[in-house]
């Protein structure tokens, strides 16, 4: 079946397949796209240069990861030295 043709069959009888997990990141997936159609209208295939648009997310996905990798570590650094020395990263003798 083509699934431009009849998507929410297709959502629906895949829906009952799928695990928990799954169905919660389809929800979000949608819950996404719905907010995104509120701000700036339905979405058009034609409408947008595409692979330029997905280049720019990845790229400020890639920092906002970068940042909670390092934000992260930090906080990793912080707890091992209180529970090695009873100190923090900052103090000295770490």
């Amino acid at each position: 079946m083509d699934v431009l043709l009849d998507p929410l069959s297709i959502v629906l009888e895949t829906w009952e397949k799928l695990g928990e997990v799954e169905k919660r990141v389809l929800s979000t997936l949608a819950t996404r796209i719905y907010a995104g159609q509120r701000r700036y209208g339905k979405l058009e295939y034609d409408k947008k240069a595409w692979t330029w648009e997905a280049t720019e997310e990845a790229l400020d996905q890639s920092v906002y990861l970068a940042c909670e990798l390092l934000n992260a570590t930090e906080e990793s650094k912080r707890k091992y030295a209180t529970e090695v020395n009873g100190t923090d990263v900052g103090e000295p003798g770490v």
